[in-house]
């Protein structure tokens, strides 16, 4: 004959209705115990009186600092970010526009070796990031140069490219604004010279290539216009791009380098003798005034004896 055991009740598990406790209890305490345990554990009456007590106190101007200093932080290295993306976007376009011509990458690779140092020399960047991107830079050029037939290389390593840029960089940065060489398009940043001359080349060749294309096209020469208009918005695409990193590089000074603060020095003196200005009268009665709170009667006198002006009929 069987006998069925009557099953075994777990008395730590409690019912399969949970309510919710109003005793608070540290999560770092909960973590650390046992899921059975963690359910019946009971705080001391004295922290349940005050449950103030728990709540960690900080100080709202430090959590102030810490945020601004966050978010100063996030906000440079997005800028940083996206003008070295625009960079290399830049590199990669200028090499496929130039059907991998190891001279037109070379020198473009250079140009962007020399606005970093001017960026570095303005406490933008920091030297290990500028070689690094240009070491990764040259590693892409290189890349695509075997992928060609002419068998073509790159002749300048990274490490002697960021050299020649560091030395012309400084020697822009120092250079006397009285020189004619020293004027810009870009005042902040006179060793953008060079791109902004080429920029103004391409928006001239893109407007020259828009209006043949157009003219050609009115006339009913579709096959002769799809050339020029096909140029016309190559050469857009390399402006925008160009234009595109000359202003992030330009937001991201404005943005991170401030400006010295020059305090005036204030010189403050004072007479040999006091100077009198004129007998105060012992008659006025000078003792504080301590106002009370009108009774609703002297309120209400106070508003009907206004006089509102009125306007003229």
């Amino acid at each position: 004959m069987m006998t069925v055991l009557p099953p075994l009740t777990d008395t730590t598990s409690g019912s399969k209705k949970r309510r919710r406790s109003i005793e608070p209890v540290e999560s770092s305490k909960i973590l650390a115990m046992p899921l059975s345990i963690s359910s019946s554990h009971v705080m001391p009456g004295n922290a349940i009186r005050n449950p103030t007590l728990l709540q960690p106190t900080h100080d709202k101007r430090h959590d102030d600092n810490e945020t601004d200093g966050g978010d100063d932080d996030f906000l440079r290295r997005s800028l940083m970010g996206l003008s070295l993306q625009l960079k290399l976007k830049m590199i990669l376009v200028e090499a496929w526009a130039s059907d991998m011509n190891s001279v037109v990458m070379e020198r473009n690779l250079f140009a962007i070796a020399k606005e970093l140092a001017i960026l570095k020399e303005m406490g933008i960047y920091e030297q290990h990031t500028c070689v690094r991107f240009l070491e990764l830079a040259r590693n892409r050029m290189v890349q695509l140069l075997e992928q060609t037939e002419r068998q073509e290389t790159l002749h300048m390593e990274a490490e002697q490219m960021w050299t020649m840029a560091l030395i012309q960089a400084q020697e822009t940065i120092h250079l006397s604004p009285h020189s004619p060489s020293g004027v810009s398009e870009f005042p902040l940043l006179s060793g953008f010279d060079a791109s902004s001359r080429e920029i103004s080349v391409l928006w001239r060749a893109m407007s020259i290539a828009r209006d043949r294309g157009a003219q050609l096209w009115h006339e009913n020469k579709p096959e002769q216009a799809l050339p020029f208009l096909l140029a016309a918005d190559s050469y857009m695409k390399r402006f925008t791009l160009k234009y595109q990193r000359l202003k992030v590089d330009h937001a991201m000074v404005d943005t991170l380098q401030k400006p010295p603060c020059f305090h005036s020095k204030r010189r403050v003196t004072f007479a040999k003798e006091p100077q009198v200005m004129g007998v105060a009268d012992a008659e006025v009665d000078r003792t504080p005034i301590s106002p009370t709170k009108p009774s609703k009667l002297e309120s209400l006198l106070l508003r009907t004896s206004r006089e509102f002006p009125t306007p003229r009929f």
